[in-house]
């Protein structure tokens, strides 16, 4: 059991070396693990006490990883945990958080009618109706919009513009963005309606998207290994881990796919650097940051709808659905799957612990629930109780 290790230390190095010797996985050890699981890489963060305390990154790195995992199983641990993935819909919860900042500085309200920043040519109705839409319910994913989420463009492809993505217009992908249900009446997962919100903060502001989110979250929570992009950045190519395919193991044409809905799926980061997020959130909780506000941030963490309030009895998987996160009773969580990756972070409400595994392997998630459930044991964070 994590009994006031420090950062490296060689009994987590053990631990998380034999974390395929736990009775649920049999007699198997985390390389053979992770070649079942068809995952060349994993990096993870914990974060103890409001203090990052553990980040590591385990596999194989090179472009051959496909190759070396699948015929020899190569496998090493650098304790140093500062390469960069893509971690997809965990974009969403900082995404939100830089949001919350914007309001809280008096940019606009929750439940402003936001209609006024949408695209040029575009509006949204529901059953031939015009109906308000506001920041609330497009993080709170109670918008009523379609689009779940979004499979990216490969390097040789045209990227849309917003715009013509909320249209479904070439060369997007998908279809428009449309409203399924009436604005405010449920919770309907929507990565298109962060996409949207996408478009009203950056027309709000008026300024580059990658730009608002560095000056309003990414260099306030000091998060210096990570950004939002559908280009790496020349000084961080070498460390970016390129995602895989599985079924056969097979590297992603050009390593990754262009996400323009960055929003939703265009985040690049470090288990080091989700740890320093999620310390200002869990400092916020405890009233203890001058980042966000207590208030905005209880709010955030609330159930979205008050039927949704009973499940926090019920010790099972609930996903109620706060803004911008999922939560339980003890917990708050984001997971996220892009093409060639696989992640997660989790956040405890009290207490200042969490945890944060990404994979460059897609499909992944069961594979992750073992990793986290070994964590629990190491570091005592229990944050698997109510999964």
């Amino acid at each position: 059991m994590y009994s006031n290790q420090t950062y490296g230390d060689n009994t987590a190095f053990q631990a998380l070396a034999l974390a395929g010797k736990r009775r649920e996985y049999g007699d198997i050890n985390l390389s053979q693990r992770m070649q079942i699981a068809q995952v060349p890489t994993l990096s993870i963060g914990v974060m103890k006490n409001y203090q990052t305390i553990f980040t590591t990154i385990i596999g194989d790195r090179s472009e051959n990883a496909n190759e070396s995992l699948a015929v020899t199983g190569s496998f090493d641990f650098d304790f140093g945990g500062n390469d960069i993935y893509q971690v997809a819909s965990i974009s969403k919860p900082v995404f939100m958080a830089a949001v919350l900042r914007i309001v809280q500085a008096g940019k606009i309200a929750l439940d402003d009618d936001v209609s006024a920043y949408f695209p040029q040519g575009f509006a949204l109705e529901y059953e031939g109706d015009y109906v308000p839409i506001t920041l609330r319910q497009l993080l709170s994913h109670t918008s009523g919009s379609n689009l779940p989420g979004f499979e990216g463009y490969k390097p040789n492809e045209q990227l849309p513009t917003i715009a013509q993505i909320l249209k479904g217009e070439p060369p997007s992908h998908d279809e428009a963005l449309t409203l399924i249900h009436k604005p405010g009446t449920q919770v309907s997962y929507s990565g298109g309606g962060y996409l949207l919100a996408q478009a009203v903060i950056t027309k709000l502001l008026d300024q580059n998207f990658t730009n608002i989110m560095q000056e309003w979250i990414l260099k306030p929570c000091e998060m210096k290994d990570s950004f939002y992009g559908t280009q790496i950045p020349i000084e961080k190519q070498n460390r970016c881990i390129f995602g895989h395919r599985k079924n056969p193991l097979m590297l992603l044409e050009g390593g990754y796919q262009r996400m323009p809905e960055l929003a939703a799926a265009g985040l690049w980061s470090t288990p080091g650097d989700l740890m320093k997020f999620g310390r200002q959130i869990t400092r916020a909780l405890a009233g203890n940051t001058q980042l966000f506000s207590q208030g905005l941030i209880e709010y955030a963490l609330s159930p979205i709808l008050p039927q949704t309030n009973d499940n926090f009895a019920i010790k099972e998987p609930t996903n109620v659905m706060g803004t911008g996160f999922f939560l339980n009773k003890e917990w708050f969580y984001h997971s996220g799957s892009n093409p060639g990756y696989t992640c997660e972070m989790r956040f405890s409400r009290k207490g200042g612990n969490g945890l944060a595994v990404l994979c460059n392997g897609d499909q992944a998630q069961d594979f992750l629930k073992e990793i986290f459930l070994v964590l629990d044991d190491l570091f005592e964070c229990n944050s698997s109780e109510y999964r």
